[in-house]
């Protein structure tokens, strides 16, 4: 028992060094400039910053102050309690994200040695995990996917426990209370409800009514959270989650953007696409026939736990892809599935990889040139990890991501803004830019087109609300002190197509020009 407790001591401890130098690099890297802030980053610090101020979960850079229902509540939620202690939500996600990337290097980690028992494959795992940029990519953005694998990954965990421990109840409703934080995280937390409730009902060995009891438990205790949230934001705002209902499947150009960023977890980009495809092939082959000569075998050469381990991480990613394609079919036709959306997915993809490597490496003495395959997958990847990530880190210091970056924050555009009146009313393509450099609310420039509905190609089809958002626009640039502000980078960068261009807006809207920099113009209504 003591030689146990040394062993899961020594593990924690090498484990937890490595997660301290993986927080001391983030702090370091982030010293001048911050993290990098997103559209998404605006939304979440401004509601913390409303709730703190006691107005509710509110869109803070939106002139309208509407409510949030686009976004889970728990991250504003967690940043306006560290906003108690009198810390400023941007200063607090900052330090939210660093502990939370420790804590997932650490969960990384733990979770290897529990179903590998080998310190040694804990801690390459936990590395690779610590340099990928993917991981990194993710921490050192106001994101809110580091606090949403933190808690489904960790729900995920404490599920398995109860699997092999059915004794110990209290475990799953544990499992289903961080389920639900992480459904109260991101929308597609039901990905870990889906595939807990599935693994509760083929792995619990417990008679059928008694799984059947269980995983109706573990579904109802983990969704109520976010059914509350939905109730929530239907009462307030007449809506759900600010997404029309309608049928649209994914087009080709999102399931090769799915693969280019599967790849891109093997080769960087700096590769041609042809040869980053045919490795992503090659390891997809090498992982699937690891994984058939293993499960062949596997009661012999695998335990029971790493075997469900195994089946629980091919559930749940089968899971969250299933919600990717049925958000993409019935929400947003145009998500792109980029690292951000897919890290999740990264996560127990890494894991499987290495669970099932270490079985098949220490339990079949056969294919040796499969072996040899797998170790020249591993040097791959250890030797380019770092070497992605140490360029993403390096732009990260030395000029800042999106809003918190340099082209932003020294931007003559926003220093124009700086001077204006605050009862200025302002209408722009970024109104999350300016509201993270400036502090300032604005009006975002009418949608002309849906584009959660229609694509680039359709823009034949107008919205309704169009017409009327465009006469709102021009009774109120009418008034004094009333600007029109457009970001080249951001229409560049970002591809705003559902919105008018700058020109058909100074048309419609018959405005002169105030001021033209490199970086943007800003306009006003003819004066008489």
């Amino acid at each position: 028992m003591q030689g146990a407790l040394m062993k899961h001591s020594r593990s924690f401890l090498f484990l937890g060094l490595l997660a301290v130098c993986g927080m001391s690099l983030l702090v370091f890297m982030t010293a001048r400039w911050g993290l990098g802030l997103s559209p998404d980053s605006a939304a979440y610090v401004g509601a913390a910053r409303t709730l703190l101020k006691g107005e509710g979960l509110r869109l803070d850079f939106d002139l309208l102050r509407s409510p949030i229902t686009n976004w889970p509540p728990l991250l504003p939620v967690v940043l306006a309690a560290l906003g108690c202690f009198g810390m400023d939500p941007l200063a607090g996600v900052r330090i939210l994200n660093i502990t939370l990337f420790g804590f997932n290097i650490l969960l990384f980690g733990w979770i290897l040695k529990r179903y590998t028992n080998s310190l040694k494959i804990a801690l390459g795992g936990a590395f690779l995990f610590m340099s990928s940029r993917t991981a990194i990519e993710i921490h050192t953005i106001a994101y809110a996917e580091p606090l949403f694998i933190a808690l489904g990954f960790t729900g995920f965990a404490v599920l398995l426990e109860y699997l092999e421990h059915p004794k110990k109840y209290i475990l799953l409703p544990a499992a289903a209370f961080l389920t639900g934080l992480a459904c109260l995280t991101r929308y597609a937390g039901i990905a870990y409800a889906a595939s807990g409730t599935l693994m509760l009902i083929f792995f619990e060995r417990q008679p059928f009514r008694k799984r059947l009891r269980d995983s109706s438990v573990f579904l109802l205790l983990s969704c109520m959270p976010l059914g509350l949230w939905f109730l929530r934001n239907y009462l307030v705002a007449r809506d759900v989650t600010h997404r029309a209902f309608s049928i649209h499947f994914p087009g080709f150009w999102q399931y090769h953007e799915l693969l280019r960023t599967a790849a891109g977890w093997i080769l960087p980009s700096v590769f041609p696409d042809a040869l980053r495809m045919v490795m992503l092939a090659l390891a997809a082959a090498v992982l699937l026939v690891v994984s058939i000569l293993i499960f062949r075998n596997a009661e012999r050469i695998i335990p029971f736990s790493s075997r469900f381990f195994l089946f629980s991480l091919g559930i749940f990613s089968a899971c969250y892809l299933a919600v990717l394609f049925g958000y993409v079919t019935f929400q947003s036709r145009n998500m792109p599935p980029i690292n951000r959306l897919l890290c999740p997915l990264y996560f127990a993809v890494l894991l499987f990889s290495f669970t099932a490597g270490h079985a098949y490496a220490q339990n079949v003495h056969s294919c040796r040139g499969l072996k040899r395959i797998l170790l020249l997958l591993a040097v791959i990847l250890g030797v380019t990890y770092p070497v992605r990530a140490s360029s993403w880190l390096s732009a990260l210091h030395r000029e800042g991501i999106h809003y918190a970056g340099k082209n932003w924050q020294d931007s003559e555009v926003i220093r124009y803004l700086r001077r204006l009146p605050p009862e200025a009313v302002i209408y722009t393509n970024s109104p999350e830019g300016i509201y993270m450099t400036t502090g300032r609310a604005s009006f975002f420039i009418p949608e002309k087109y849906d584009r959660d509905v229609v694509s680039v190609h359709e823009t034949a089809k107008i919205r309704k609300e169009y017409a009327k958002g465009i006469s709102e626009m021009k009774k109120r640039l009418e008034e004094e002190n009333s600007f029109v502000v457009c970001f080249d980078l951001v229409q560049k960068k970002m591809g705003l197509w559902f919105i008018p261009s700058e020109r058909e807006l100074k048309e419609t809207l018959q405005l002169e020009i105030v001021a033209a920099f490199a970086d943007g113009a800003i306009y006003r209504a003819k004066q008489p």
